[in-house]
């Protein structure tokens, strides 16, 4: 019986491992944000406090945050591309399975939770880390 109980413990192991390198295999690649879908789905206390930002200001995020891209390569490595080229680079790491913890090269990290992942879909929603609060709630990208 005892045997039964190892099996069934070490199948269940090897697949919750599989499951953690297809998270981060999928997660290698290229991902363009897609801004008007994040604020189409932002909750409607967002949506009070997105539209409370100077229409200027608005402007500059959205030129800004529309097309930004970002790249997850396998050697931990990431490069975040603006539309007007400004580029950020540093690291990630994958953490219990549905959480990138983002580090530039100023040391400066975030985490974000991964909501939903598809070969072709990525959700991210920020997860509040210190004085760091998103407008955004859910980040959503499509894969390039």
């Amino acid at each position: 019986m005892k045997f039964i109980y190892i099996i069934t413990a070490v199948l269940a192991l090897g697949l919750f491992n599989s499951h953690a390198q297809t998270t981060q295999e999928q997660l290698v690649s290229t991902w363009t944000f897609n801004y008007q879908e994040s604020l189409d789905k932002m909750d409607s206390d967002s949506k009070i406090s997105y539209n409370k930002i100077p229409s200027a200001l608005r402007q500059k995020i959205e030129a800004n945050q529309k097309g930004r891209k970002i790249s997850f390569h396998s050697d931990g490595s990431y490069q975040q591309v603006s539309v007007n080229g400004d580029t950020i680079s540093g690291t990630w790491t994958l953490r219990n399975k549905n959480i990138i913890e983002i580090t530039d090269n100023q040391g400066n990290m975030n985490k974000q939770k991964i909501e939903m992942l598809t070969d072709t879909k990525l959700i991210l929603k920020p997860q509040n880390v210190g004085m760091g609060k998103s407008t955004i709630k859910q980040w959503y990208f499509t894969k390039n």
